[in-house]
């Protein structure tokens, strides 16, 4: 049933955007909804990914004509949502925009310049919800709670999943969902000052961020799995690695073992993820909406979060390949997921077109590497963050 209702979706979905661009809802609130989307369209952009569930935090807006600073509320909703369809998790709703009357009225101005409308939604790197509901955070084998995170384990987060992803499809009315942090959180996604006077490599970051919850334990029961005794064993080292008594590339080398209990418990997560992944994809049933999930760990890494390449692409949803600002043009990133998950045209790249975070980054080395790998999809970031100059990519590969 599950391959049954993927493809038939696949029917009637819209076509993946050639140029789409990240925007927040106050770009248009405050430049004017005409404005921005005659701009963009002047542009070549032929999609828009509005974050309608994002990351709260402060973003300088260098063309906005009101304020040059805003303020975001952490986890906030930018639309009204159908309360009665969310259970034990209520969503927090945006102070400004939660009637859903602007979001509306956007959209449908989307559809006047032939537009796609993607909702851009963070899921479980939530530091509102997991303050608000701090039994529904990742726990890991030390007994720290990692706040910040929700786990995709518990059933109380994958039914607020489900009721999210559901409103937009059926009731907000966009064609795509974008999700990101749809896997499990690394144990550094906090929002705020993190203090770290000790190395924290992949390996250490790995084991930190494994979750021992007792719904994690669970399903990793249900494979019989002595959880347990892991749990312990992971403790040691962590101690150990903390203390520098043991060193990253012995804990690499004991997560990297096909027969240790770990690979097995990686196996655990990776089913919770993609059960989830079907209970998404079933919540746009009905709906023309389709699923895009955003990639952003390096492609051998990705198991790591629960992420199994392969399963996914069975399912033959869409992705946006999300490399970041590293050093250009990492043919290796873009090229080894158009390999493992063979989409064609339902794969784009995120190209960002702010301040490099290396000085060997540039829009144009990132879009050469993407379309030398067979990929001519792309998602640009992001419009009210960037000087509008920055625009003359997206028209530059418009016109090629």
């Amino acid at each position: 049933m599950i391959f049954e209702s993927v493809l038939e979706a696949e029917k009637t979905m819209v076509a993946m955007p050639a140029r789409a661009i990240r925007t927040f809802v106050w770009d248009f609130a405050d430049e004017g909804v005409h404005e921005v989307l005659g701009r963009l369209a002047d542009s070549g952009v032929n999609g828009v990914h509005l974050a309608l569930a994002c990351h709260g935090g402060r973003y300088y807006c260098p063309h906005n004509p009101k304020r040059a600073l805003v303020h975001a509320p952490d986890g906030a909703l930018y639309f009204q949502p159908l309360l009665s369809c969310y259970d034990e998790i209520k969503p927090r709703v945006h102070p400004e925009f939660g009637s859903g009357a602007f979001v509306a009225r956007l959209i449908e101005s989307m559809r006047e310049y032939d537009m796609i409308a993607t909702a851009w939604v963070t899921l479980f790197n939530n530091q509102s919800l997991s303050l608000a509901f701090p039994e529904c955070t990742m726990v890991n084998a030390l007994g720290d709670r990692l706040e910040g995170t929700l786990c995709p384990a518990h059933p109380a987060v994958r039914g607020y999943a489900q009721a999210l992803v559901e409103d937009l499809a059926h009731r907000v009315g966009v064609d795509m969902i974008e999700l990101q942090d749809f896997a499990f959180p690394s144990h550094d996604q906090f929002i705020g000052a993190r203090w770290v006077d000790v190395p924290v490599g992949q390996g250490l970051g790995y084991l930190l961020s494994l979750c021992f919850c007792e719904h994690c334990r669970r399903r990793a029961e249900e494979l019989n799995l002595e959880v347990d005794d892991l749990a312990q064993r992971v403790e040691r080292m962590l101690h150990r690695a903390l203390a520098g008594d043991l060193s990253e590339r012995r804990l690499n080398d004991e997560i990297a073992d096909p027969y240790n209990s770990l690979a097995r418990y990686a196996e655990a997560r990776a089913g919770t993820i993609t059960t989830l992944v079907d209970e998404l994809n079933d919540a746009t049933d009905g709906s023309h909406a389709g699923l895009q999930l955003v990639l952003a760990e390096e492609p051998d890494d990705a198991w790591r979060w629960g992420i199994e390449l392969h399963t996914l692409r069975q399912r033959r949803l869409r992705a946006t390949l999300q490399p970041g600002r590293g050093p250009a043009p990492r043919p290796t990133f873009v090229s080894r997921y158009a390999e493992v998950l063979q989409l064609g045209r339902d794969l784009a790249v995120d190209i960002p077109l702010g301040v490099p975070h290396t000085d060997d980054y540039s829009p144009a080395g990132a879009i050469q590497a993407a379309l030398e790998s067979g990929i001519d999809h792309f998602v640009f970031s992001h419009y009210g963050l960037v000087p509008l100059d920055m625009l003359d990519w997206i028209d530059a590969l418009a016109r090629r």
